[in-house]
């Protein structure tokens, strides 16, 4: 008895000290997200990358017009993290992938905007909004997550959009893409976030009418922002609204009816899904969903030790999408839905395949199908 007493005191030690290894070391991976984040926000990695080769603190400081006691720190942090390289002289070089990752904002690999989550969520833990959320039931408004919120998203997003959606995307919806091609098609890309989606989609078809729609006023401000920036061919393509009556649009105007990443964060989704659907052509047109590529089954996302110790975590994908799904739905996606009605249907992030085919069918579509995936996004493609 004795002996089977310390054999379970030393499970326990061990258990407690391989979940602590983990805890530790997640902290130190925020910590270097934020370090990260700084390097985005202040252009350092920019900065580095243009001086042609490696830098020291006082050439990067001189660059960036920042402190060089600072830089020298930021340059050495960055370097025991990985994220630049140490040369043999002590300077300090920006490894071609890595600017890839931290610089390259059509590249598939583009991730930098995706550091913003942190200081966004952040914001709300700090200023006491989410405790207050959790605590009540109440919500958070999206803007107490502030502009940092709208470049996770919208430039998060944004590799998507430029390298999938019209050479991917599209052709799932074979009948869509003869007619965007034939320069009849119009599309309604609703919730359309700071315009991204709208304007490459625009890119791909010559003759193409995109209207976007977005309730959030700096989303849509940042929406007409970007618009200024496109080729005048892009401009008389694309035409962002935040209200459709206003803007004089009609009932079975549109062949395609986009909703990408939106549907989980819709406080009444089948009465949205009910104005799409009238406002698509009611013979030919489409709605095309995309949002979370979530398995059904919970246990299917927690992970299994093959030891049976809580704490651990896998590498399969269904586990990393939880995790990643889940975190964002507690601190941002089911808060923010909450917050926009008291009635609110409350899904969250991590919405399952048969909530989506549930709303739909609520609304009253004829068919409902899955017809792509890709790391991240589940598609479907909706009939009126």
């Amino acid at each position: 008895k004795e002996r089977t007493n310390k054999k379970k005191e030393h499970s326990k030690k061990m258990e407690a000290g391989d979940f602590q290894e983990r805890v530790v070391g997640e902290i130190v991976n925020s910590l270097g997200v934020l370090n990260l984040y700084m390097g985005h926000k202040m252009r350092l990695f920019e900065k580095m990358n243009q001086a042609g080769g490696p830098v020291d603190a006082a050439e990067l400081a001189n660059r960036a017009e920042t402190s060089e006691r600072y830089m020298k720190e930021w340059l050495e942090c960055c370097a025991v993290h990985g994220y630049i390289k140490r040369e043999e002289d002590g300077k300090f070089s920006l490894p071609a992938g890595h600017a890839t990752v931290l610089l390259d904002r059509d590249s598939p690999f583009y991730t930098a905007a995706h550091t913003c989550w942190l200081p966004s969520c952040a914001k709300v833990v700090t200023e006491g909004h989410l405790e207050n959320a959790w605590r009540t039931g109440a919500g958070v408004e999206y803007k107490h997550y502030g502009e940092d919120c709208l470049e996770a998203i919208g430039d998060g997003n944004r590799p998507m959009y430029v390298n999938e959606y019209v050479s991917e995307w599209i052709p799932k919806l074979p009948e869509i893409e003869a007619k965007l091609k034939s320069g009849e098609g119009k599309v309604l890309d609703f919730a359309c976030g700071i315009g991204h989606s709208a304007i490459e989609l625009s890119k791909g078809f010559e003759k193409i009418q995109v209207d976007g729609y977005d309730i959030d006023i700096p989303s849509y401000q940042r929406a007409q922002k970007n618009l200024e920036g496109q080729s005048d061919d892009v401009k008389s393509k694309v035409a962002f609204h935040q209200n459709l009556e206003d803007a004089g649009i009609d009932d079975g105007t549109y062949d395609l009816v986009t909703l990408f990443e939106c549907l989980h964060d819709l406080p009444h989704p089948k009465e949205v899904l009910q104005k799409c659907k009238a406002l698509a052509k009611p013979d030919s047109g489409v709605i095309f969903i995309a949002d979370e590529r979530i398995c059904e089954n919970l246990t299917e996302m927690t992970p299994t030790d093959p030891q049976g110790r809580v704490g651990s975590f896998s590498e399969n994908e269904h586990n990393f999408l939880g995790r990643l799904n889940y975190s964002f739905s507690t601190l941002h996606c089911l808060p923010a839905v909450v917050a926009q009605s008291t009635t609110s249907a409350a899904i969250g992030t991590a919405i399952r395949p048969s909530q989506v085919e549930h709303y739909v069918k609520e609304a009253g579509f004829s068919t409902c199908e899955v017809v792509h995936e890709n790391d991240f996004f589940r598609f479907w493609k909706c009939k009126p």
